[in-house]
């Protein structure tokens, strides 16, 4: 049987600090999108690509205690996304 997610009170301050760290990321995140696909800004799919790596790295942070195999595999989606975009940005 897995960990149980601890809740908010029970969370120790390394793993409040993730959480806030996961928000400040995704609000950005969002918004660039949101820019992107409404055509006001076409760079902020660059800036978009690098969040969501980010935000699976700190995913990965925050499963590790709980659910290793989910943690793991972020873990390499963030190292793909990583790869992906400096293979993109440099060619």
């Amino acid at each position: 049987m897995k960990k149980q997610m601890p809740t908010w009170n029970e969370k120790s301050t390394y793993e409040k600090s993730l959480l806030v760290v996961s928000l400040i990321l995704s609000v950005p995140a969002v918004l660039f999108f949101i820019l992107y696909l409404t055509g006001r800004w076409q760079g902020g799919m660059n800036i978009v690509q690098p969040l969501l790596g980010l935000m699976m790295f700190v995913q990965a942070l925050q499963f590790w205690k709980y659910n290793r195999l989910v943690s793991i595999f972020s873990l390499f989606a963030a190292f793909f996304t990583l790869i992906a975009l400096m293979i993109v940005y440099l060619y």
